[in-house]
C-alpha cells in the first residue's frame, strides 16, 4: 500500500494493510505514526506543514483547525524503488508489521483494552458517587 497522505487520523487504510501483510509506504506524519515505524513501513520524509487555502476551508468548514502535511515526493519515489527492488526486506517489515498489528492493534486488543478501561472509570465514578 501506497499512502503518500497530507493526514491521517488513524490511517484505517494503513492498518489494514498490515493486518494484512502488505508491505507499507506512507508518509510520516499523523495518526499513522503509532504502528508505522522504520521497522513496520517506509516512512516518507515531509518537506513541512501548512493550513488548508482559504478556499479549501470555506468548502469544507472543518478543516479549519488542521495541518497538513506536504509528503516529499523525491523521498517517495526513493521508498517506493527500495521496498520493490528488496523482496526480503519487503518480507520482513510486512512481517513485523502484521505481528504488531495483530499484538497491539487487533480488533480483539482494542476491544479488551477499551472494556477494561470502561470498568475503571465506572469503578471511579461509583466511588466517586458513592463512597
Amino acid at each position: 500500500i501506497v499512502s503518500p497522505h497530507r493526514s491521517e487520523g488513524f490511517g484505517m487504510n494503513v492498518w489494514h494493510g498490515m493486518a494484512l501483510n502488505i508491505p507499507i509506504i506512507c508518509t510520516n506524519y499523523g495518526g499513522v505514526t503509532d504502528f508505522a515505524k522504520n521497522e513496520t513501513a517506509w516512512l516518507v520524509k515531509i518537506d513541512g506543514l501548512e493550513q488548508p487555502s482559504e478556499k479549501e476551508k470555506k468548502t469544507y468548514p472543518h478543516l479549519g483547525y488542521i495541518v497538513w502535511a506536504s509528503p516529499n515526493i523525491k523521498d517517495l519515489r526513493i521508498k517506493m524503488r527500495e521496498c520493490y527492488g528488496d523482496k526480503q526486506e519487503r518480507e520482513l517489515k510486512a512481517n513485523k508489521a502484521y505481528q504488531l498489528v495483530k499484538q497491539k492493534y487487533s480488533y480483539e486488543k482494542v476491544f479488551h483494552d477499551f472494556k477494561n478501561n470502561m470498568k475503571l472509570i465506572d469503578e471511579k465514578i461509583h466511588d466517586e458517587l458513592f463512597v
